[in-house]
């Protein structure tokens, strides 16, 4: 399955650009790495752990057999990995980052708008493109399950250097405090089995991440 490995999806969309319309995004690109802010919300979805557009003037030419093309259009090429149901993701893309998405996508052709979502969905999945091999470094952790862990080691070796000598009633007292100060970074690693949403193309056939 070359868009999964473990909890985490690939996601890759191409679309072309209206003619006339490629500084608009040149111009909202720049803007967008000189006021992180614009898209703070995108950020703080912990499910998306990358999310990327790139403005594609011409396909690579490798030498033959390949082909020399002349294209019509320059194209947007939308890069994602998530974990987390299809449904889920463009939901968040049309309510959370609605404008955001409109602004990049209405640069391109055929783009219905963000919100509704089912249109938004179907635009993105009709233009996807499977990976033809993806590798995620922590297949059986979702980004919140990494941060969660590294919060977790530094909080315990804390506490181990402020409590490794106590005496044990000391000892159990303060470990009995450790673990409900910490517990909610106490997550489930492993695949998940939940099954794709239903009624939406999806890269592949496997399960994805609840």
């Amino acid at each position: 399955m070359p868009n999964q490995c473990g909890k985490a999806f690939g996601f890759n969309v191409i679309t072309p650009i209206k003619r006339g319309r490629v500084w608009q995004l040149k111009a909202g690109f720049r803007l967008g790495r000189m006021f992180p802010a614009m898209v703070g919300e995108l950020i703080r979805c912990s499910f998306i752990y990358f999310a990327r557009w790139v403005i594609i003037k011409k396909p690579p030419y490798l030498g033959p057999p390949q082909p020399r093309e002349r294209l019509h259009y320059q194209y947007l090429m939308f890069n994602s990995n998530f974990n987390g149901g299809f449904s889920q993701y463009f939901d968040t893309f049309s309510q959370v980052v609605e404008v955001q998405m409109n602004d990049i996508w209405q640069a391109c052709q055929g783009f219905p708008n963000a919100n509704p979502v089912t249109p938004f969905t179907e635009y993105a999945t009709t233009n996807q493109y499977d990976c033809d091999y993806y590798y995620h470094a922590y297949p059986g952790a979702t980004s919140t399950d990494v941060r969660s862990a590294l919060r977790l080691r530094e909080q315990l070796d804390d506490f181990e250097l402020r409590f490794a000598n106590a005496e044990p009633a000391v000892f159990a007292e303060e470990y009995s405090k450790f673990l409900r100060r910490i517990q909610n970074n106490l997550g489930s690693t492993g695949f998940a089995k939940t099954a794709p949403d239903e009624g939406t193309k999806h890269p592949t056939d496997g399960p994805v991440a609840a």
